[in-house]
């Protein structure tokens, strides 16, 4: 059979400084190229991710105003969304500018809150039926509703149906919990 042992393999480079040339060797095998490779690939991906959400969140700041009653943040139906004390959380303020809930880490999931304490019980029941479905499930609803709306266009109680499938398949997709 042969040897299995992995060679290390001589790098040698030359780097030509103010002070003449300069010889470095190195050996590694070629697993600790890949391994290396991979390293950079990985730090190179989380470097583009952080500017991702750095615009996402930037795009989010956008949605932000100061209203006539002194409150900066976004309004969304009829309570108020702001950035919370600590960086990074958010907080939901009512009318009268008290708090409602804080400590919340992300944008979407203070709409979601909004959401639930909003709906009616019978649009409550609906979403905790959607929300027991499959996601493969909830994506053959919203294709349904989709060929619906560009077919005939949907009435209130699809159109309806179609936001809170839409919003139900996103949260499951990204595993967040009711």
């Amino acid at each position: 059979m042969g040897d299995l042992k992995k060679k290390k393999v001589d790098h040698i480079a030359l780097t030509m400084g103010d002070e003449g040339m300069l010889i470095e060797q190195e050996k590694s095998s070629p697993d600790e190229k890949a391994i290396a490779r991979l390293r950079a690939y990985i730090e190179l991906f989380y470097e583009k991710q952080l500017e991702k959400m750095g615009k996402e969140e930037e795009t989010k700041m956008a949605r932000y105003r100061t209203y006539k009653n002194g409150i900066t943040g976004h309004r969304y139906q009829g309570y108020y969304i702001i950035k919370g004390d600590q960086k990074g959380l958010f907080q939901i303020w009512r009318e009268d500018k008290t708090v409602f809930q804080d400590h919340i880490y992300d944008y979407d999931e203070c709409e979601w809150i909004i959401d639930k304490a909003t709906a009616s019980d019978e649009t409550m029941s609906i979403i905790k039926q959607l929300y027991g479905m499959e996601i493969y499930q909830l994506s053959s609803l919203l294709v349904e509703l989709m060929q619906k709306k560009e077919q005939a266009g949907l009435d209130t109680k699809n159109a309806e149906l179609y936001k809170w499938v839409e919003k139900i398949r996103k949260r499951k997709a990204e595993d967040r919990l009711f």
